[in-house]
C-alpha cells in the first residue's frame, strides 16, 4: 500500500522517491490532506521540508502568484 502511495505522489507531483516520502510523512501519509495543502502553497511546503526544487519549478510557482 505505501509503495503505491509513494509512486502516485512521485508521478503526480514530479518528486523523487525521497521527496515523496518526506511530503507524505509531513502529512501523516494522508494524500488528500497533502494534495490540498500542496496546491495551496507548494513553495512554502517545499521550503519547510528542505526540498530542493529545480529552477523551472520555482519560476512557474512564482509566476502563478
Amino acid at each position: 500500500m505505501l509503495p503505491a502511495k509513494i509512486a502516485n505522489v512521485q508521478e503526480a507531483y514530479c518528486l523523487d522517491k525521497d521527496q515523496a516520502i518526506a511530503v507524505l510523512r509531513h502529512f501523516s501519509w494522508d494524500e488528500e490532506k497533502m494534495q490540498e495543502s500542496w496546491f495551496d502553497n507548494e513553495l512554502k511546503i517545499s521550503y519547510q521540508l528542505g526540498l530542493k526544487l529545480n529552477k523551472a519549478s520555482i519560476q512557474s510557482l512564482t509566476k502563478e502568484k
